[in-house]
């Protein structure tokens, strides 16, 4: 019965931090995004780590200081997720909101307030040395600060007036590259034209 237990509590789901272990901000938002347990998730952030050049480092840097680029491939390549970047001036990212400029994680949810649907937004904020992943979703935001269920949005206290970095909106891969298959598909088809 104990056992029973203790394997469902490491269980995960999307939108839901990992309670099997507190993890730092970026391993904590790919477990909302992913629905993979916090421990499977630094485990592959270390194997990843260890089979780069900079394997010599400590890993704990692989997961500490997880950089976009590291984070964004693994969601990619690791969890099969299409992830497209927003650049301000887009619609999901506009330049002004009531005549004021867009600068905060604050500001960006008021002005895309409608906006957002039902797609994850993974957002980095914070100052120039300090940097921090957000994951919001309708209504709801998580971090490394919050509760496993997350808070909503008029409950945001951390990181609220820190200015935003970069935004990607997460989604499913629609093509999985996996199951492209030469005799059946067209590659333009399948994955579109570039």
């Amino acid at each position: 019965m104990s056992q029973k237990t203790k394997t469902q509590s490491n269980r995960n789901r999307k939108g839901r931090i990992a309670t099997d272990k507190r993890g730092y901000c970026g391993p904590t938002a790919i477990t909302v995004l992913t629905g993979r347990s916090m421990k499977r998730v630094e485990k592959d952030l270390i194997d990843q780590h260890n089979k780069s050049k900079y394997g010599s480092r400590k890993p704990i840097d692989a997961i500490k200081g997880l950089s976009k680029a590291k984070m964004t491939g693994y969601l990619k390549f690791n969890c099969k997720l299409t992830v497209d970047k927003i650049f301000q001036g887009d619609e999901l990212w506009p330049m002004y909101h009531k005549k004021k400029p867009v600068k905060t994680a604050g500001q960006w949810a008021k002005a895309t307030y409608g906006k957002r649907g039902r797609d994850f937004f993974l957002m980095v904020v914070g100052g120039r040395y300090r940097q921090h992943y957000i994951v919001i979703k309708g209504l709801r935001k998580w971090c490394s600060f919050e509760k496993p269920e997350g808070v909503s949005i008029k409950q945001w206290k951390h990181f609220k007036g820190s200015k935003v970095h970069q935004i990607w909106k997460i989604t499913k891969e629609k093509n999985p590259r996996h199951l492209y298959n030469p005799l059946k598909h067209s590659p333009y088809e399948y994955f579109g034209k570039k």
